[in-house]
């Protein structure tokens, strides 16, 4: 496969690849660190405390998802593609943070009757909206270091927070117990200190900002944009917790989260590590021999199945819930098809306009896929159904993505 990225991308390619190494191999190691803490805590506390966190974690995405009204993404953009990058990221946040403080007050003023909705107590909703607030700190920061191309930044700072909320975790073990305030307190330590950093590294490369009027509507125009967007894709890993805890209980959550990011943390480092490299480059390149290119890749994605199916058998063993070969075929298969979409849709992204619209599309056909077989399937055969709407889910994210490319570049 590497082979094939190379006779594609030739020298540009691997300019681009070498300035990323360093960015690659610092994200590979803030994966392990990632890697440790969560099945650290999932046999540590237990499924039920376990499921107690990771309920809290989906929420409070879904959460930051609601409030931030698109503005990481715009951050991305903009920031990225504009030389007055002080002035753009000021603009941004000037225009988007009070439309993100009206729609916290509007979930915090809702608490009682979300709690009902969801069938969990009010506290879960307090907290998973104080996370979504560092989440939202957090990401602001990193989507300001990615538009300055800071690569190196993000992952150092990536490694420290996870290092630090692995020693934060052991520290506390000793004080709360096996509970789940040990990994809540550790998470918020370490945003706490990560936050401080990067607030550090934002003074010394920010220079007198200002405010530029005349970009401030394409910026709202293109955060609702984003935001749409956001809130379509949300949804994936999300729905299933939710559905799981107000059918169940928070003991199956857990034992969810352990497959699902048992699977998924591969496909997450390959994908972050290839997309960074791989759309920047396929801008640029003619339409149809990318096509032809990406084609002869995916045939070969399947050989790493193999390699792929036994780290994640490790993962999965190192919780000590017990193996279900059935409930992990399933999450196999449906991560598995995660390189596939990783290959097709940067490159349909990449299409400009047309392909940001179908992407759009895309994205709202497989969120209504995953609610809808989660609904359906989930209430009878419990965390079956929830590995199966994900299945489905991505079945239509790689289908989309293969099609609409093909068909724009008239690859037919």
């Amino acid at each position: 496969m590497i082979r094939q990225l190379r006779s594609t991308f030739s020298e540009g390619f691997l300019k681009f690849l070498k300035n990323l190494a360093t960015f690659s191999i610092l994200f590979g190691i803030a994966k392990i660190f990632s890697i440790i803490i969560q099945v650290s805590a999932g046999r540590i506390l237990g499924s039920y405390e376990y499921g107690k966190f990771s309920y809290v974690l989906s929420l409070s995405s879904i959460f930051l998802t609601f409030i931030s009204f698109g503005i990481h993404t715009t951050i991305v953009k903009y920031v990225s593609e504009n030389e007055r990058k002080d002035d753009v990221f000021l603009t941004i946040i000037y225009k988007t943070i009070p439309i993100t403080l009206f729609l916290s007050i509007i979930i915090l003023f809702f608490s009682e009757e979300i709690s009902k909705i969801l069938k969990i107590g009010e506290k879960y909703i307090f907290a998973s909206m104080f996370f979504a607030i560092l989440l939202y700190t957090q990401a602001t920061f990193r989507s300001l270091f990615m538009g300055y191309y800071k690569y190196k930044t993000i992952g150092i700072l990536e490694i420290l927070f996870l290092v630090s909320a692995l020693i934060f975790f052991i520290i506390l073990l000793k004080y709360s117990g096996s509970t789940v305030y040990s990994i809540l307190f550790a998470y918020i330590f370490a945003y706490l200190l990560y936050i401080t950093l990067a607030f550090k590294y934002f003074f010394s490369i920010i220079k007198k900002p200002k405010i530029l009027p005349e970009i401030s509507k394409n910026i709202l125009n293109f955060s609702f944009f984003a935001y749409i967007t956001n809130i379509s894709a949300v949804w994936f890993g999300n729905i299933e917790r939710v559905l799981l805890q107000r059918y169940f209980n928070l003991s199956t959550v857990g034992v969810f989260q352990a497959y699902y990011y048992s699977t998924i943390t591969l496909v997450q480092l390959i994908n972050t590590i290839f997309v960074t490299v791989y759309l920047p480059e396929i801008s640029k390149r003619d339409r149809k021999s990318v096509a032809t290119k990406i084609n002869e890749v995916s045939k070969r994605i399947p050989v790493i199945f193999p390699a792929f199916s036994l780290i994640s058998l490790a993962v999965v063993y190192a919780y000590g819930y017990g193996i279900d070969i059935k409930l992990l075929l399933i999450f196999l298969a449906a991560s598995f098809l995660l390189f596939y979409f990783a290959l097709y849709n940067p490159f349909l992204v990449s299409l400009k306009d047309i392909g940001i619209r179908y992407n759009f599309i895309l994205n709202i056909t497989s969120s209504l896929a995953e609610i809808i077989s989660n609904i359906i399937l989930v209430p009878i055969y419990g965390i079956y159904g929830a590995a199966i709407s994900i299945l489905i889910s991505n079945v239509v994210k790689v289908f989309m993505s293969y099609y609409f490319s093909m068909k724009i570049v008239k690859y037919f």
